[in-house]
């Protein structure tokens, strides 16, 4: 299969992900720090790609479980912290017992820059490039 087609992550180029068309799908991935925006969009059925959506949706595994919808969509509601973190466990157990995913390991998420760059600071929140404006080269005055 062309890599154009495998990395499509498009539907109407019959990306295998998007169709089912697979027995094993090997990936990484850098889960947000907000685990809605992942496990929603990976796992709920409702993010399951087929014809009647366009082929939207993220849930390449076809998990489909009526209980850990609720509990996902329990947890995305969830202004209580506690029962937030007990709505994705529940979610998260159901998805583990089904042995949808086979987890290996956990990928860090590494920034690096040349030592003559200052006005970096880290958060977690945003991508890395979230304060470019307070970047510059050691040995320059910032112009703000």
């Amino acid at each position: 299969m062309p890599s154009s087609v495998l990395l499509s992550a498009s539907w109407a180029a019959g990306d295998p992900r998007k169709r089912g068309a697979f027995d094993l799908d090997m990936y990484s991935s850098t889960p947000a720090i907000d685990p809605h925006q992942t496990v929603n969009l990976r796992y709920h059925s409702k993010q399951i790609p087929y014809p009647g959506n366009g082929g939207n949706g993220q849930n390449y595994t076809r998990f489909k479980n009526p209980e850990a919808d609720k509990a996902i969509d329990e947890a995305g509601s969830a202004l209580d912290l506690e029962k937030r973190a007990a709505a994705y466990a529940k979610a998260l157990t159901l998805l583990n017992d089904a042995a949808v995913c086979i987890w290996l390991y956990e990928r860090s998420a590494i920034e690096a820059f040349r030592t003559n760059v200052s006005g970096y600071a880290g958060q977690v929140w945003d991508g890395i490039t979230w304060n470019t404006e307070d970047w510059y080269m050691k040995g320059t005055a910032p112009s703000y």
